[in-house]
């Protein structure tokens, strides 16, 4: 599994169900201000806005623009028309032992121009996730895909967890391993509402 480069390595039990998409609480349209590079960066999730129970594992970091728009064509399979930004924060649960066993998670946001251009790579992206578990997730966000795999290393039976979301113009990758799948849930409802207020001027 690879946590925003992480590389963490175990062996795997999962079975293969189909990913569930579900439209958030808010419905499939969100109207608030598009993000620009700048208003990206200061979105990422950071040491002051950080949700509870987590803590920083690496800074937020913003990539070059050539990069970031390379790789938004490589998962999405599309142009990416529109693209302005991608950047990404690795976090780590209280829970993490000296041991290295614990949560962790990467959150990493795409900003657009429009949200119809991010709701065109956010459907390029969906067929991603359709050999792992699904798992139903309400995020309150404009659209969401989300899946599990069950792991089991010892010592300690987690979830390799993926939630992707999109709110208006951005869209959001949450990629964790936890040890219930509520853990990632949280954090990605969490996550979608921040960038939220920050499209709103909040």
């Amino acid at each position: 599994m690879e946590v925003w480069g992480m590389t963490v390595k175990y062996g795997i039990r999962a079975a293969a169900l189909a990913t569930v998409v579900v439209c958030g609480l808010t419905g499939c349209g969100s109207e608030s201000e598009p993000l620009s590079e700048k208003g990206a960066e200061e979105a990422l999730l950071s040491e002051k806005t950080l949700p509870d129970g987590w803590k920083l594992r690496h800074a937020p970091t913003m990539e070059d623009f050539a990069a970031g728009e390379n790789r938004c064509r490589n998962w999405s399979d599309t142009k990416c028309p529109g693209f302005v930004a991608t950047g990404s924060t690795g976090l780590e649960g209280v829970d993490v032992q000296a041991s290295g066993h614990g949560s962790i998670a990467g959150v990493t946001i795409h900003a657009f121009d429009t949200a119809g251009n991010a709701e065109a790579a956010f459907k390029g992206m969906t067929p991603t996730h359709k050999q792992r578990t699904g798992l139903e997730v309400r995020t309150g966000a404009d659209q969401t895909t989300a899946s599990h795999s069950v792991l089991v290393p010892f010592p300690w039976k987690h979830y390799s967890s993926y939630v992707d979301m999109r709110v208006g113009s951005t869209i959001i990758t949450v990629a964790a391993q936890v040890k219930q799948p509520k853990d990632v849930t949280d954090l990605a409802r969490y996550t979608a509402d921040h960038i939220r207020k920050k499209q709103s001027g909040g």
